[in-house]
């Protein structure tokens, strides 16, 4: 025919002619099936079906952090949410919810995964992170592999180690007793500062002694001490560490 019409719902649209007896008609932005036929030279076609496959997707997700109990910090559930800053050690449960979906694809540095619906029709998954590292997820069913992959980064806030500054000043009058004063910081604050000093007798007898010295949660904060080891009665050839 010298001229080829798709029809939908009833209405001619003109084909492309892209050789002699070539048409062809593209269907854009299909969500639903759909009927048509083809009509030429006062003849129509039977009814054809457009079938739309479903396509699988994430529709929602949640993030649950759990930290380090030493942290003494809150733990938190993030929404839609998949680029994180925690602190080194953070539990992170994901949980997603989907559509069309037979299973959830996780891939990280050091895993990858295949992830199946939980009783709740979800599918969780939970990891503890220890680095840095880039994370990507991607829903598939048995008709659509994972079409839309999305990517995300997790970052890293490494625990160092505390750190302490410490002067020791003998008293004028007894060097038996001897004051301390010093500077403590860490990046999550602190739950308990200790004196701890070693006495070792002549005899072979060895004493371990701990001091609780007042602080608070604060990342930063002066301490002060004074140990007084008149108290110990030492003798000649005992000794202390501290």
């Amino acid at each position: 025919p010298s001229e080829m019409n798709l029809v939908l719902d009833g209405k001619p649209f003109r084909m492309k002619q892209n050789t002699k007896g070539e048409y062809s008609y593209t269907f854009k932005n299909v969500r639903n099936p759909v009927p048509f036929a083809f009509r030429a030279d006062g003849f129509e076609s039977r009814v054809y079906e457009l079938d739309v496959l479903p396509t699988p997707s994430i529709t929602y997700f949640e993030v649950a952090l759990s930290y380090p109990s030493y942290l003494t910090k809150e733990n938190e559930t993030l929404r839609n949410t998949g680029n994180l800053q925690l602190p080194e050690g953070t539990t992170v449960s994901w949980k997603f919810s989907t559509e069309n979906t037979d299973e959830v694809f996780a891939a990280f540095s050091d895993t990858i995964l295949r992830i199946s619906p939980g009783a709740d029709k979800d599918f969780a998954y939970s990891k503890r992170i220890y680095k840095n590292q880039e994370y990507s997820v991607a829903a598939t069913n048995s008709i659509v592999g994972g079409k839309d992959t999305i990517s995300y980064r997790i970052n890293v806030l490494k625990d160092g180690y505390p750190k302490i500054e410490v002067d020791a000043t003998p008293d004028s009058t007894d060097n038996r007793i001897i004051y301390f004063g010093g500077l403590i910081t860490d990046d999550y604050g602190f739950s308990r500062l200790e004196f701890n000093y070693t006495v070792s007798r002549k005899n072979g007898e060895i004493e371990v002694k701990r001091e609780a010295i007042s602080i608070n949660r604060k990342a930063t904060q002066e301490f002060y001490h004074y140990a007084d080891f008149s108290l110990l009665e030492l003798s000649p050839g005992d000794k202390v560490d501290y």
